[in-house]
């Protein structure tokens, strides 16, 4: 544990949770990652974030756009590149639907996932 800073607020403090932490280190464990997310620390960076619309996952993805990092991976594109080079299929045909959601329905998103939605939730930050 760590005090916040001076200029951080108890309500500041009190609203990072452990999901936020847990992302953070993720971005920051690589060894020649940045220490610390600030604007521009990803630059050399792409980022893949799976699971985005859990907790932590939507977290990751608050953070890598707080960098302002332009090269985030969507899952579609690498869902399709993976499925090329012969991983499960993904899709309506094989079982699997893509459900997508843009990043703004992120919650609704999750939703679905609680609802035990049928295929791959994907949420897109760029749609």
């Amino acid at each position: 544990m760590r005090p916040l800073p001076d200029n951080a607020s108890f309500e500041v403090g009190a609203s990072l949770g452990v999901p936020a932490l847990t992302a953070h280190r993720a971005l920051t464990v690589a060894e020649n990652g940045p220490r610390r997310l600030a604007p521009k620390a990803l630059d050399s960076t792409i980022v893949l974030v799976t699971g985005g619309a859990g907790a932590v996952g939507h977290a990751a993805i608050q953070l890598v756009l707080f960098t302002d990092l332009d090269r985030m991976a969507a899952a579609a594109d690498d869902v399709t590149e993976a499925v090329r080079d012969g991983a499960m299929g993904v899709g309506t045909e094989h079982g699997l639907p893509i459900v997508r959601f843009p990043l703004a329905e992120t919650a609704a998103a999750h939703t679905a996932v609680q609802n035990h939605v049928v295929g791959k939730v994907v949420v897109d930050p760029a749609a």
